[in-house]
């Protein structure tokens, strides 16, 4: 897993499947804490980059993938 973003937020991206999106969030997952939190959970949400969802441009509709089959554009 990433340790930290490859992509910033509102950065466009294409999927291998030509579609073009503008990142809008990743994935996250639970762990375990150690500390307990207000709400009594012992667990905490993380970041998970090897996932992730944006808004496809043409189509203004949510597209999500994995990470690896995205890639950097400019328009």
């Amino acid at each position: 897993m990433h340790k930290e973003a490859p992509y910033t937020i509102g950065r466009y991206l294409k999927h291998r499947s030509g579609v073009v999106i503008k990142l809008e969030r990743y994935e996250t997952q639970l762990v375990p804490s150690l500390h307990r939190s207000i709400d009594g959970q012992n667990s905490k949400r993380i970041p998970n980059y090897n996932f992730l969802y944006g808004i496809d441009i043409t189509t203004n509709k949510t597209f999500s993938g994995l990470t690896k089959e995205f890639e950097p554009v400019n328009l």
